[in-house]
């Protein structure tokens, strides 16, 4: 699902000019003025440059809709999607559709396919499940999300590795393969763990809770996470302790042993422990 942005339309009538006026000049030599093409161009440029912005004026005004399949999809495979109430629902879809527009998906793989839209689906949810509470919710500055069929070396990490985020280029990559694995029982969920560390980085003037007492073995230990699988997943040891508490979090947890921390995490996110309880 991505519909045609606003941004295009808006840009179709000074490129038919544009055209136009080449072609009038080439083929029949007439002197047309020059001022409608330098508008026309001027046009094109300016929407482009904010092309972002116009397109989210325009879907916030006429917000995209989830495709039924989609969401069809979504209520098998996430119990917290098919536990939204009619009003919450609607919210939820409408965000996940102007994410799912917003983001510029790549498919890396060896046969020229686009990306599925359940894998983009899977993501926005997962994106949109951690920030429903949020006013920003659309992880602005990370604008590309690139998906391998399986897991992936990089330059920064010669392992193969499932998930990696490039916080100066607001670049995204994940394994499909690993992707889909984490929603079966007992699996990790590395869109969840890719939403939860965009989000750290880009809010750093938060006050998070102090979790300087713990380590991240004990964290991992207590909520009854596999490090070792985490670390292999994401190539490092970039899930930290407050990424490892939070992803315990939206997992079903509240672990009473880091009760001033899971408060503190419940109201940056407004959580009620009703709400945490239909996490998946």
């Amino acid at each position: 699902m991505r519909d045609v942005p606003f941004s295009v339309y808006l840009m179709v009538l000074p490129a038919g000019y544009s055209v136009y006026f080449l072609w009038s000049s080439l083929s029949y030599q007439e002197e047309l003025p020059s001022w409608p093409l330098i508008l026309a161009i001027v046009l094109m440029v300016v929407t482009y440059i904010f092309s972002h912005q116009i397109n989210m004026w325009w879907w916030n005004k006429y917000p995209p809709r989830l495709d039924s399949k989609l969401a069809a999809f979504l209520e098998r495979v996430s119990p917290f999607f098919a536990a939204l109430g009619n009003e919450e629902r609607q919210r939820f879809e409408h965000r996940m559709a102007l994410f799912m527009s917003d983001k510029n998906f790549i498919a890396k793989r060896s046969r020229d396919m686009p990306l599925e839209e359940d894998i983009k689906a899977l993501i926005a949810h997962e994106c949109i499940r951690l920030t429903m509470r949020l006013d920003e919710y659309m992880m602005d500055h990370y604008g590309d999300i690139i998906v391998y069929d399986h897991p992936f070396a990089t330059p920064r990490i010669e392992s193969l590795h499932s998930i990696e985020t490039y916080h100066e280029d607001g670049v995204l990559v994940l394994s499909r393969e690993q992707l889909l694995n984490g929603y079966a029982p007992d699996q990790i969920n590395i869109a969840l763990i890719a939403a939860i560390k965009m989000w750290i980085r880009m809010n750093p003037r938060v006050n998070f809770p102090d979790l300087t007492p713990y380590s991240r073995e004990e964290i991992a230990a207590v909520c009854k996470l596999n490090l070792d699988s985490m670390d292999q997943l994401t190539g490092d040891h970039t899930v930290g302790k407050l990424g490892l508490l939070i992803y315990a979090m939206f997992t079903g947890q509240r672990p009473p042993q880091f009760d001033r921390a899971v408060q503190t995490i419940s109201d940056l996110f407004h959580l009620t422990e009703e709400r945490v309880s239909l996490q998946d």
